[in-house]
């Protein structure tokens, strides 16, 4: 079975998985009104508003690097990709933390700063894919080797930087 057969397998459960998603914000709201903002760093509130972001950020994680690869490596056309799969987790995920955040600072959050350093993570990951994939036409056409030096200098920081985060290390 490939991921492409995984993701039209899952996109056929669309009913099921648009009733997930939309849940999950719906429940943050309804959590944030039902609890206020003056209890919401209180000790079980904050890790019910951590189980909510890592509900909806995990799937939508998933959906940012599906169409990422679809769009700039596969250079599919979006607009034929199935919406269910690729774009409503991402819009769950970013209801999710948004309508989290106007009820308590996602500092308090116990695992969110972790979370922060895997989008960093992914992101500087999926970029020096992207270029390692592009280095002959980046390095022919233009481009001194020491501006693709300088380009993984930039990138080697902002991963341990992410790094740091995901494992709660502290930069000195």
């Amino acid at each position: 079975m490939t991921i492409s057969q995984i993701i039209d397998a899952i996109g056929g459960y669309g009913v099921f998985i648009i009733i997930i998603f939309v849940i999950i914000p719906l429940a943050a709201f309804a959590y944030g009104k039902a609890v206020g903002k003056e209890k919401a760093v209180q000790s079980p509130n904050k890790y019910i508003y951590s189980f909510l972001i890592y509900l909806s950020s995990v799937p939508g994680m998933f959906s940012l690097v599906l169409c990422a690869y679809a769009l700039f490596i596969l250079k599919a056309n979006l607009l034929e990709v199935n919406i269910v799969v690729y774009f409503v987790p991402i819009i769950s995920m970013i209801a999710t933390i948004i309508l989290i955040r106007k009820n308590v600072d996602l500092n308090y959050v116990p695992g969110f700063d972790r979370l922060y350093g895997l989008f960093i993570v992914l992101g500087a990951t999926f970029t020096i894919a992207l270029m390692i994939l592009q280095t002959r036409i980046f390095l022919f056409f233009g481009s001194s080797i020491m501006t693709l030096v300088v380009f993984v200098v930039i990138l080697y920081l902002a991963l341990q930087w992410g790094m740091d985060k995901l494992t709660g290390k502290k930069s000195e």
